[in-house]
């Protein structure tokens, strides 16, 4: 991330931070396995019906 940052590039800047925000979070969804499949697919079916 540190990379990122001195890239001068906003746009990997952006997703570095991004990143650094949600850090924990997305160690934790790929340790425990966790899926967010069921809510796409509930989005999929709200989308299908409008």
């Amino acid at each position: 991330m540190s990379w990122a940052v001195r890239s001068g590039l906003e746009p990997i800047k952006k997703m570095a931070g991004t990143i650094k925000d949600h850090l924990w979070g997305i160690l934790n969804a790929v340790v425990l396995e966790v899926s967010n499949g069921l809510a796409e697919g509930l989005n999929n079916r709200t989308k299908e019906q409008t």
